[in-house]
């Protein structure tokens, strides 16, 4: 896939802030498209993720990898 065909960190998140302004479902959709963008999850699999399957990094953390090995 070329790199023209993919978005940039501006572009994601323009459209993510759109999708999260829209005021049927945004919220949800704004989650569902990020967790696709920053995880890269099937949908399959994004949809049936649920609060226990994530683990969020302390808010200090930055970018930095979580413990467990997992990127997201």
């Amino acid at each position: 896939m070329g790199k023209r065909s993919l978005l940039n960190p501006e572009q994601a998140a323009a459209i993510l802030d759109w999708i999260r302004r829209r005021p049927r479902g945004g919220k949800r959709l704004h989650a569902f498209f990020a967790t696709r963008y920053y995880c890269g999850p099937r949908p399959e699999e994004a949809v049936a993720m649920r609060v226990e399957d994530v683990t969020l990094p302390e808010p200090d953390a930055g970018d930095q990898p979580t413990t467990s090995g997992a990127s997201c």
